[in-house]
Order: C-alpha cells, then sequence, then structure tokens
C-alpha cells in the first residue's frame, strides 16, 4: 500500500512538472536535408449549377518529398515540396493526366511562418503579407492555445491552436496540437488542390467566388528533431459562386487527410 502512495505521488509530481514545463515549438531544418512523407487527401462532395448536380469525388494518394535548398542569414529557410502523386481519381474516373506531378516551393521560417510561394524555378508566385506560422513565437505550456495559420494540403488558412499533451516516446518529446480551423478559404488554392481545371466550371473565370471551411486539425510533433511526424485533418468545406449578383452554383465537400512520414 505504501509503495502504491509513492508511486501515485511521484507520477501526480510527475504530471503537475510537464504541465508547467514551457515548450519552445520550431522546425529544426538543415541544409539538403530531405524528408519523405505519404500523403492522401480524400474528397466528397457534389457541385449545384442550375439544375446539373456535379459530384467531385477524388482521392490524392502518393509521396511529398520535401528538401531544404538554401538556410538563408536571416533565418528564413527556402524549402522545395516535390509533391508526386501515384493514384488519382475524380468522379470515378483515372484523371492523372489531368494533374500532373508539380515542384513549389516556400520561404518559411522555423516558426512556420510562409513569406513566399516559388514555382519550379524559384521565382515568387505568391507573397503572404498576413498571417503567423504553425507555432507560437514565444514557448508555451501544454493547455495553452495561440492563433496562427496553418498551411493545410497547400492552402492557408487561419486557426486556433492548442497545445494538447507532450509525451515521451522512446526517449523523446512529442507533441499533440489541435488546430481548430473556422474561416474563409481561398478558391482558386481550392479548385487546384481537386484538380478542377477553369473549363470545367464552364463560367468559372466570370463568376465572383466565395468560400468557407470548418474542421480539425491534430499535428503530432516531435520536439526534439523538429519535425512533423503525421497531421490529420477533417473539414467541412463550402463554396458559392454569382454572376451579376445572382447566385449561380453552390457547393459542399468533406474533406479528409492524412500526411504521415515514410
Amino acid at each position: 500500500m505504501k509503495k502504491l502512495l509513492t508511486l501515485t505521488i511521484l507520477l501526480l509530481m510527475a504530471c503537475s512538472l510537464m504541465a508547467e514545463t514551457e515548450y519552445d515549438l520550431k522546425f529544426k531544418y538543415t541544409a539538403d536535408s530531405e524528408t519523405k512523407n505519404n500523403c492522401k487527401i480524400v474528397t466528397n462532395g457534389q457541385i449545384v449549377v442550375g439544375d446539373k448536380n456535379m459530384p467531385m469525388n477524388t482521392t490524392f494518394d502518393g509521396i511529398q518529398t520535401s528538401k531544404v535548398i538554401e538556410i538563408t542569414k536571416d533565418k528564413t529557410d527556402k524549402i522545395i515540396y516535390k509533391c508526386d502523386f501515384k493514384d488519382i481519381t475524380s468522379n470515378e474516373q483515372k484523371t492523372a493526366e489531368k494533374v500532373a506531378p508539380k515542384t513549389i516551393g516556400v520561404e518559411v521560417n522555423e516558426k512556420g511562418k510562409i513569406f513566399n510561394i516559388l514555382d519550379e524555378k524559384g521565382k515568387v508566385t505568391q507573397t503572404i503579407k498576413e498571417g503567423t506560422g504553425t507555432f507560437p513565437e514565444k514557448p508555451v505550456k501544454v493547455g495553452e492555445t495561440w492563433e496562427n495559420t496553418v498551411a493545410l494540403n497547400g492552402i492557408c488558412l487561419k486557426a486556433k491552436s492548442t497545445l494538447k499533451e507532450v509525451n515521451e516516446v522512446e526517449g523523446e518529446k512529442i507533441a499533440v496540437i489541435i488546430s481548430e480551423i473556422d474561416t474563409p478559404i481561398d478558391i482558386s488554392s481550392l479548385m487546384q488542390l481537386m484538380g478542377v481545371s477553369n473549363a470545367a466550371l464552364g463560367a468559372y473565370d466570370q463568376m465572383e467566388m466565395a468560400g468557407y471551411t470548418r474542421g480539425t486539425t491534430e499535428f503530432n510533433f516531435n520536439i526534439d528533431k523538429g519535425v512533423m511526424i503525421k497531421e490529420q485533418s477533417q473539414n467541412t468545406i463550402w463554396i458559392e459562386g454569382s454572376l451579376y449578383g445572382m447566385t449561380v452554383m453552390q457547393g459542399q465537400f468533406e474533406v479528409k487527410s492524412t500526411i504521415s512520414a515514410k
């Protein structure tokens, strides 16, 4: 009985110390380092245009390769992401020819803040003027929450994240971070992610598009190594298109994704 009481007290003390510990969450990039992740994104939903109902069911299943090509003096890390999707399906038809593998790059710091999006030749195609990184600027304790921007499947979204817990796994500290997303979404990025061309939507170029997303993402992050181990998300997306002030298109999708270290 005495041993059990002692063990209980030690366990409570350990939990208390872990709760009070501050963790400086950040990526630890090294020059020429390369990581490979299994990437699967499943989208189920539909778009209604007039009296036409178009199912939009897609599956992206492939390998995402990330390589650090430069670490600048101001600690802005340039990373090249190469996405090779080995199996792509849409509306129960093979559409691999419609979504060619591509290489994009980002300029991002150790906190996960994205500054620029780059094309295959390193040219800036988009500058991100607002937003924060995935991680807070200051160290946080278990249970603390911060507002941030997450890059989810290639789309930047505003989120509210919480350090849910930190576990010891084989001598390394693994953080579990929960991000709640409830924000407008960039439609152009969404369409590219789904492999939908402008031509496929007919009057898409002339439409005024609006979108919204709500969902939850769980990140498993190795604090000691500074690398993401796994990312799981489930989101609902709503889109609406109007032409000359009239709503002519509506859509709703359920998107589930899993990205994990290979």
